[in-house]
């Protein structure tokens, strides 16, 4: 236990990832200070900001809890997580947000993910802000007119990214999608 240290040690690859997210931030806000005032892309880069320093110390302080949750329970776990999902499709919500809502753990989420649907919370939520980008620009009511708008809408903040994640969920590119919404309902 590291209860009377001064400092932690912290492995190598956790601080550089910290490091380029901050980096990568950092660059985005600079060329695009706008992006600011969306409260979404706000409230997802704090949560992203305090999931990678959790991520940089969890390694460095273990955590003595007596979680143990069977097969079961996981199952349980991710029907409230989805149930909670459904019931806030307009917040773009994180995986701070689930584990306070569901009063459990990072690391049982993440465990209760990877258990029974082979990827992370990060991904999953991830997969639904996409899902949800999609919808609006598929629609003929969305009030986005741009991808970045509805990008933004949903909390993606670093275009780039959010076009190459879109493009590998859908196989197709976001402009694309919104394109096709156009020339149907012009």
């Amino acid at each position: 236990m590291l209860r009377n240290q001064l400092a932690l040690e912290v492995k190598e690859q956790h601080k550089a990832a910290l490091w380029g997210f901050v980096q990568q931030a950092l660059a985005t806000f600079s060329e695009s200070p706008e992006t600011l005032h969306q409260p979404a892309v706000r409230k997802v880069l704090s949560d992203n900001l305090l999931l990678a320093m959790g991520t940089m110390l969890e390694e460095a302080k273990p955590i003595h809890s007596a979680e143990s949750i069977s097969h079961q329970g996981y199952r349980r776990l991710l029907s409230r997580a989805r149930e909670y999902v459904l019931e806030n499709m307009s917040e773009p919500l994180t995986v701070l947000d689930l584990c306070n809502q569901l009063h459990v753990s990072r690391r049982t989420l993440q465990n209760a993910f990877h258990a029974i649907l082979g990827i992370g919370p990060n991904a999953w939520l991830k997969r639904i802000r996409l899902n949800a980008v999609r919808r609006e620009l598929i629609s003929p009511w969305s009030q986005s007119a741009t991808v970045k708008d509805a990008a933004m809408q949903w909390g993606f903040w670093h275009l780039g990214q959010f076009a190459t994640d879109y493009q590998q969920l859908f196989a197709e590119k976001p402009s694309l999608t919104l394109h096709q919404r156009m020339r149907q309902w012009a």
